[in-house]
């Protein structure tokens, strides 16, 4: 019994010195290895402890210098006391160098962003300048071009309603229908119906589609042009038709005497319609 509580202590004893120990930190500021730190990261490139010691006749005693930097020393050491400053965060440091080739690649990534945003931006508002989904808030056609292309979007060219043609004159509609002419304007204004479609649908620049506007609208302006031409030129062939049908029931019925030549029925149908 009493040899185990020799042996309990003896271990307690043992244990709590171990801990005390094991807790107690011993810091060695060797300037040696102070100096050897400094050197490996940024504050001095150089005080190579130790120091040689040259007091006895000139002489090299310090056998520490001769282990570490002098002539026992391996190559190596001598290469890196007389090689460049190798400090990774000194003025040409490796370190320093990463951070600069950092900064300058963040400049970099800023400058090539902004440019993919400018590519985007403009190849963005070229789609919008080539689209059609824009025609609708184009101020130019909203203000100009749809107003005056509105009747020619909106004209039934199946109708045989002379009005809708812009004929005042029904027998003046029927001459034109009868040669011919109904059918050709028909056709002139469908292909402007298509090329005003075209126009409103196709992706093509805003310039060019602003031109296809225009000529339809020239086209469409010519066209009213002619049917008024024709409905003028209509009115008049009637009334000269029927002013001369006039003359010949007279001459028939024998109101006048004498025969009146061409000449004179020419000029009168002329005086009274110079048109």
């Amino acid at each position: 019994m009493k040899s185990f509580l020799t042996s309990t202590a003896a271990l307690i004893l043992a244990f709590l010195g171990s801990t005390v120990l094991a807790q107690s930190v011993i810091r060695v500021r060797d300037p040696h290895i102070v100096a050897q730190e400094r050197r490996q990261v940024f504050q001095r490139w150089g005080n190579w402890l130790p120091n040689p010691n040259y007091d006895f006749f000139g002489i090299q005693t310090n056998v520490h210098y001769m282990l570490v930097w002098g002539w026992l020393a391996p190559q190596r050491n001598k290469d890196y006391r007389d090689g460049p400053d190798i400090r990774p965060l000194g003025p040409s440091g490796l370190q320093n160098q990463r951070y600069g080739s950092t900064v300058l690649q963040q400049r970099r990534t800023q400058e090539i962003l902004s440019e993919v945003r400018n590519v985007h931006n403009t190849a963005l508002e070229e789609q919008l300048h080539y689209s059609s989904i824009t025609v609708p808030a184009d101020p130019l056609y909203v203000l100009y071009y749809k107003p005056m292309l509105k009747k020619l979007e909106q004209f039934n060219t199946n109708t045989l309603n002379y009005n809708d043609w812009g004929f005042t004159n029904v027998k003046a509609f029927e001459r034109f229908e009868r040669r011919g002419l109904l059918r050709d304007s028909k056709q002139k204004l469908e292909l402007l119906q298509d090329n005003l479609h075209l126009a409103k649908t196709m992706e093509i620049p805003r310039g060019k589609r602003i031109l296809m506007f225009h000529d339809c609208l020239i086209g469409w302006r010519k066209h009213q042009s002619y049917i008024a031409y024709l409905n003028r030129q209509g009115g008049s062939s009637i009334k000269s038709e029927n002013l001369l049908e006039h003359l010949r029931t007279v001459k028939r019925n024998g109101s006048n005497n004498r025969p009146r030549t061409d000449a004179e029925i020419f000029e009168e149908v002329y005086l009274n319609n110079p048109h």
